[in-house]
């Protein structure tokens, strides 16, 4: 009988066992990046140079002893023969440094057509945010100054909205075809752009997966609930796919709690389904003070106050816990009467119901 073959890769080995593959790649930044690169380039090359840049990893500081060295190098016009636009890789022993040459008056075009999101320009707008010089300060300042970033953070929170949406409905599609473990898939999306759009809202914009729990650690949250739903195994029957997609949810929702009504004092998410209120597999988009409930398709328009009432509520477990977390969580919260007349409307419109 035919056996697939397994290979045995020494994970628990000790470290040294990885470092004899790989050597550490920050010990080439020992020297200064410039001094570097007149080593293993053209000098013509670095002499039209109006900057030099860190991008990525080392940029952010999120470098580990294996990842690449990514420089950027600004140019003031066209190199002949590259163009306004070139890469230079450089291998050294057990390590990679790419060196991007590009001039700014391709940066700053590419900024005016980043107006219009999506994942590529979120990312070129990304590194540029994120990269730090090396040299040449001032020039790189009058390229980032050309562009209007007031509104970034916002649309960044916005865009990841949108996409919630749409992993909700593809999700709650997958369960109405008989497949559970496609929604499963997209309902673990649903909490990755979730988290995200968390940390657009306190200003990161990094959109890479790889980078997301060292981005969250590093922002002080907490991510054991969220890690415990991502990994768990996957459901192999509708019913069991419609119940990890209600923890998904809720958990998206609990994310977006965060993003949208930033400096609340609240705790880790309730269980799901242990709080007063039970929400329906939904998530919000905002337009302006009005917030769109997507369930997943757009159900309604609800205001701002409605929108904190919706997304608490499931977290108490009684009216009393409610009125005192709205009563910490903000400035000049409603009373009681305003609180249970919203929560009245929410269940009237199917947006709550009460938990059994």
């Amino acid at each position: 009988m035919n056996q697939t073959p397994r290979f045995s890769v020494p994970c628990a080995a000790s470290a040294a066992w990885l470092d004899a593959l790989l050597p550490d790649n920050r010990s080439l930044l020992a020297q200064p990046i410039d001094a570097l690169l007149r080593q293993k380039l053209d000098t013509g090359l670095l002499d039209r140079a109006l900057a030099i840049l860190h991008l990525n990893s080392y940029a952010e500081g999120l470098a580990n002893a294996y990842s690449d060295i990514d420089v950027m190098v600004l140019l003031e016009a066209p190199v002949e023969g590259h163009g306004a636009e070139f890469w230079l890789p450089i291998v050294l022993p057990g390590a990679r440094l790419d060196v991007y040459f590009v001039t700014a008056d391709l940066i700053r075009t590419r900024l005016q057509e980043a107006a219009r999101f999506d994942l590529a320009r979120i990312m070129f707008l990304h590194k540029i945010k994120t990269a730090r010089v090396v040299q040449g300060e001032a020039a790189w300042a009058r390229v980032l100054d050309a562009h209007d970033w007031s509104g970034f953070q916002d649309k960044l929170v916005g865009w990841h909205a949108d996409n919630l949406a749409t992993l909700l409905e593809d999700a709650i599609g997958n369960l109405s075809d008989g497949d559970p473990l496609s929604s499963a898939l997209n309902a673990r999306l649903l909490v990755e752009r979730a988290i995200d759009g968390y940390r657009a809202s306190l200003g990161d914009s990094q959109p890479r997966p790889k980078w997301r729990s060292k981005k969250m650690r590093a922002l002080g949250c907490e991510l054991d609930s969220y890690l415990a739903t991502l990994f768990s195994a996957a459901p192999d029957s509708v019913e069991d796919g419609a119940r990890f997609l209600g923890q998904c949810a809720r958990h998206a929702q609990h994310l977006q709690l965060l993003a949208y009504f930033p400096g609340l004092r609240i705790g880790a998410p309730s269980p799901f389904g242990q709080g007063l209120y039970v929400p329906p597999c939904a998530v919000l988009s905002r337009q302006g003070e009005r917030f769109i409930v997507h369930a997943p398709r757009p159900v309604l328009a609800i205001s701002r106050e409605s929108a904190l009432v919706w997304l608490l509520a499931p977290l108490c477990a009684s009216l009393d816990e409610l009125i005192a977390m709205l009563g910490s969580a903000i400035d000049n919260p409603p009373g009681p009467a305003r609180i249970a007349e919203l929560l009245e409307r929410l269940v009237r419109d199917q947006l709550l119901r009460v938990s059994p």
